[in-house]
């Protein structure tokens, strides 16, 4: 696959490098729903950028605008974004909006917030739902790596030549707010179990989460099911492009 970005160790310093050359990426990043209307970002946001010497941006991509109906796919944005970057000699780097974005779900499609059943919530140790799909919903989960793929594929049929798009970002500033753990009945029964093999190989620790981990099991066992979420869908993408 010619022309993909890739991370190479160069003296003991990893370097990104983009058509093979050494890219450093003078970047900035726009605000959290600046890229929803192409229009807006023509007349406003890209004009703001001519002489700052950038070479790249920090662009958000919208799960709720990609699959609007779930099943069903749209890439106007996507593919309005990547052109006027083109038009700009802007590269660009993706923040992936998916499940999580500020340690909330709000950019998650509408279909899947509605179905609250299928697509738990986290909840505070009182019950009371927050705004967060817990990362222990794995139907949620599959679902955004289920798009996040379609997204590699279609970038890699429309970019992988020019190289447009070099960086995608899996999430952003994921975690929980008002609460250290998901109290959600799904995510205590997992917590009262063993901590998972690949923990007790590589940190040396056994039993349950609170035995193995003490006063800090409730961070570590969110940590841990955060990142193997975002492991999930970034592999899935991976594949793809």
């Amino acid at each position: 696959m010619a022309g993909i970005p890739y991370i190479k160790n160069d003296n003991g310093i990893p370097t990104l490098y983009v058509h093979d050359q050494p890219f450093f990426a003078c970047s900035g990043e726009i605000h959290n729903s600046s890229s929803s209307n192409l229009t807006y970002m023509e007349e406003h946001v890209w004009p703001q950028l001519k002489g700052l010497n950038m070479n790249s941006v920090i662009v958000p991509l919208y799960w709720e605008t990609i699959e609007p109906t779930e099943g069903e796919f749209c890439f106007d944005l996507l593919d309005g974004l990547i052109a006027q970057a083109r038009e700009n000699d802007m590269k660009l780097i993706f923040l992936w909006f998916g499940l999580w974005k500020n340690a909330e779900s709000m950019y998650a499609p509408e279909w899947m917030k509605a179905d609250t059943a299928t697509y738990f919530r986290a909840r505070k140790v009182s019950g009371e739902p927050l705004n967060t799909i817990s990362p222990l919903c794995e139907a949620a989960v599959e679902r955004d790596a289920a798009a996040f793929t379609k997204i590699m594929a279609h970038i890699r049929s429309v970019d992988e030549q020019e190289t447009t798009v070099i960086m995608m970002q899996v999430e952003n500033e994921i975690g929980l707010l008002g609460t250290g753990c998901d109290y959600s009945e799904q995510a205590q029964a997992a917590f009262a179990q063993p901590v998972p093999a690949e923990l007790s190989a590589g940190l040396g620790v056994n039993g349950t989460w609170k035995e193995a981990f003490g006063g800090d099991a409730e961070e570590y066992f969110m940590a841990y099911h955060f990142a193997k979420a975002v492991e999930t869908i970034t592999a899935a993408g991976q594949k793809e492009y």
